[in-house]
């Protein structure tokens, strides 16, 4: 499975999967949150160059009186938003003390996608993460096990280059 987020690493990514020939199932985690270009590049560029990608959505449950006021957010952005509906059910926004929308918006939900389509082997995670982008990422493994989304995680992209990102793009 290769997580794609529509960003510039994981779309590369991908399009390396393409190159080498790897068998590989693309999923877009559809949050309600990201800017409209970015939906528009997952649902009609991206899959142009790498074939069908599953769109996951993750449902978050309100009482009805919460669930009255992301629908008037809804209508205003244009879209369903899990994020909105989140943020009203934690009543708080995420942030680097409160970090409950990756666990609740992503990680149970690809659980979940991965036991839904079992193949003949365990799944695998991998996600386009580069050491360079940041002293955090630096420290991430190539390969490593996550309890959280219980699978084995591989980030393929971690000694690439910001050079290598744009030129398999380029290609």
């Amino acid at each position: 499975f290769a997580s794609v987020s529509g960003g510039k690493d994981s779309s590369a990514m991908a399009l390396h999967f393409i190159e080498k020939g790897y068998s590989f199932t693309p999923f877009f985690i559809d949050v309600g949150w990201e800017e409209s270009q970015t939906y528009e590049y997952v649902r009609d560029v991206l899959p142009k160059h790498i074939g069908p990608i599953k769109w996951l959505v993750p449902k978050i449950k309100l009482k009805p009186e919460d669930d009255e006021i992301a629908k008037q957010f809804e209508k205003r952005i244009g879209y369903h938003s899990a994020m909105i509906r989140l943020i009203l059910k934690k009543s708080a926004f995420p942030g680097k003390m409160r970090r409950f929308c990756t666990q609740v918006l992503k990680a149970e939900l690809v659980r979940d996608f991965y036991l839904d389509h079992p193949g003949p082997k365990e799944p695998i995670n991998a996600v386009g993460i580069r050491h360079e982008e940041s002293s955090r990422r630096a420290k991430m493994p190539e390969w490593e096990f996550s309890e959280t989304y219980d699978c084995r995680i591989w980030r393929p992209l971690v000694d690439w280059t910001r050079k290598d990102v744009i030129a398999i793009h380029t290609r």
